[in-house]
């Protein structure tokens, strides 16, 4: 459900700009993100979601908090750790997944310049593209939610992985004249997003202690986090040198390297 609801929130905010842009130019873009975000600071405050009233405290109270704030967030990360390496399966699949992260963090900022350098292609047709993908997530996320998608949950996240990197490696080799096949490579790129994610999450949710399920999770989350700088900073560097079409090829072939490493982990394999 959160995929589905994300997914369709990417395609208003694609259509949306895909109309708005070309009228009113970038300015009218960020000050309708700003409202965006007031609306949604609005929804929050009605939520009447209660918080307790800060302490008043000495600065040297202040400070002490801190310390112990820092002390706690350590020990909890470190707690996040030593679960995930009970699981040897999921303690693999964390570096997996940090791997995924570098690869897939440079398609999103890649996207626009495929359809304007290699198409040749227009700012409505880039959000096309944008829609594409978010309509693939859709159909997958509904898949999933009606079926529960494959019984062999490390067999989805490593065939999620082949599929986004086959796909992704055929579209940098599309010529320019072809602009519908990518939009359609596109949609299957969308398409592996969430038999990548869903199922991971499940593993987690499954096996961790539900103690440590936050720890695990924040966990998770900073380690892909960090992740999509280092990507994005490779793409920085290669995209202009080599092309966004060769970039598009080799991070499909990284990618599907990458599945096959995955299911040549035992530990991959029989954790699903």
């Amino acid at each position: 459900m959160l995929q589905f609801m994300q997914s369709g929130s990417y395609i208003i905010g694609n259509a949306i700009a895909a109309v708005i842009y070309p009228a009113f130019g970038l300015t009218f873009m960020i000050a309708l993100d700003v409202a965006g975000a007031v609306l949604a600071s609005i929804a929050v405050a009605a939520s009447g979601i209660k918080t307790p009233a800060p302490e008043r405290r000495t600065p040297e109270e202040n400070a002490e908090a801190s310390r112990h704030a820092v002390r706690a967030f350590l020990s909890e990360t470190a707690g996040g750790y030593r679960e995930l390496k009970r699981h040897r399966g999921l303690f693999a699949m964390l570096w997996i997944g940090f791997a995924f992260s570098v690869l897939f963090s440079p398609i999103s900022a890649l996207f626009p310049l495929m359809v304007f350098d290699h198409f040749g292609g227009t700012t409505t047709q880039s959000a096309i593209a944008e829609i594409a993908f978010s309509v693939g997530m859709i159909a997958a996320s509904g898949w999933i939610g009606a079926t529960g998608g494959l019984k062999n949950r490390s067999l989805s996240c490593t065939l999620a992985i082949a599929l986004f990197g086959a796909v992704t490696l055929a579209g940098g080799l599309v010529p320019p004249s072809a602009l519908v096949v990518f939009l359609g490579l596109t949609f299957a790129m969308g398409v592996s997003s969430p038999l990548y994610s869903a199922p991971q999450m499940a593993l987690m949710q499954e096996r961790v202690d539900p103690e440590c399920m936050g720890r695990v999770f924040g966990l998770y989350g900073a380690v892909c986090s960090w992740a999509m700088p280092v990507g994005l900073v490779a793409s920085t560097l290669f995209a202009d040198a080599i092309g966004v079409s060769v970039c598009f090829v080799l991070i499909g072939a990284a990618m599907m390297i990458l599945a096959g490493i995955t299911w040549s982990i035992p530990s991959i394999r029989k954790i699903g």
